[in-house]
């Protein structure tokens, strides 16, 4: 795989070869804003213009990256998409943060080192076309399939929503690698690795999926879910993806808003490009 200015070569290459034509927000009294979430896994570095060319795809506005590694890599593909990048603060020896790429103005951006959230969540506020604002939180909670680590992304759950409840504005967002299966949602395993299959054996089996519980009760919406009741949505991993754990998530005041969500399964390099695969939401009121 190249690198260096190879791989930044090969990146301008896919901008001139495939970015797509963007309506303008605010056209015709419409604002329309596309958030993007992509873990493109361990910062992307060798992947990046494979990972150019599934985002320009999409066409985003906003893209929330719960898997940045390397700061360099992740300014390259920023340039390569005309986007502004911000980064999360790094924390003690952990390598991967959370980023937010984004063509609109970003009004403020912040690190939130919430107890115990790990590795890092951001809280970014954009400016849209109305001249109004909308706040997107970008997460990336706990791993593994044991019931411990559901207890402990349920906790970082309720620690995050907690501070939204206190200081967010109505118009907000939430997104990223939730790391954790719906109530509801099938997960199918067969193919997964056996240290994966492991993780279950001890619990004869069951995945525990209390996680998300405290952000449905508290009126959020599952974007994907509610306008695909009954499709699978799986994001991982990205060849034969076998189970959910990507999602964007609407404050109820965004939720008569929200036109489209999906999961992004082209271009092809979608599936070189991370072992996740992005979810696209499309968001649009009257200005």
């Amino acid at each position: 795989m190249p690198s260096g200015p190879v791989v930044f070569g090969v990146l301008l290459e896919a901008v001139g070869r495939s970015k797509v034509p963007r309506d303008v927000n605010g056209h015709n009294g419409v604002v329309n804003i596309r958030l993007l979430t992509y873990n493109i896994l361990k910062g992307g570095e060798g992947r990046e213009a494979e990972i150019v060319e599934v985002i320009l795809a999409t066409a985003p506005d906003i893209v929330v990256v719960p898997e940045v590694q390397r700061i360099d890599s992740f300014r390259r593909i920023a340039m390569a998409l005309g986007m502004t990048p911000h980064l999360a603060e790094g924390r003690g020896r952990i390598p991967l943060r959370v980023g937010l790429l984004s063509s609109l103005p970003i009004l403020s951006f912040s690190t939130l080192h919430l107890w115990p959230l790990w590795p890092s969540c951001i809280e970014a506020t954009v400016q849209t076309a109305d001249g109004l604002s909308l706040t997107i939180y970008g997460v990336h909670l706990a791993a593994y399939y044991p019931w411990f680590f559901e207890w402990w992304r349920a906790y970082q759950v309720r620690a995050l929503l907690r501070y939204i409840q206190q200081t967010a504005p109505e118009r907000h967002l939430l997104a990223g690698d939730f790391n954790t299966i719906a109530s509801g949602d099938r997960a199918s395993l067969v193919e997964a690795p056996l240290w994966v299959k492991a993780q279950t054996w001890f619990q004869l089996g069951h995945i525990p999926r209390w996680a998300l519980t405290s952000l449905l009760d508290a009126g959020y919406v599952d974007c994907f879910r509610k306008l695909h009741p009954e499709e699978e949505g799986f994001t991982l991993p990205s060849p034969h993806p076998q189970v959910r754990l990507d999602y964007i998530f609407a404050a109820p005041p965004l939720i008569a808003a929200l036109r489209e969500c999906r999961v992004i399964t082209s271009p092809e390099e979608v599936a070189l490009a991370s072992d996740h695969l992005p979810v696209l939401a499309e968001f649009g009121w009257e200005a």
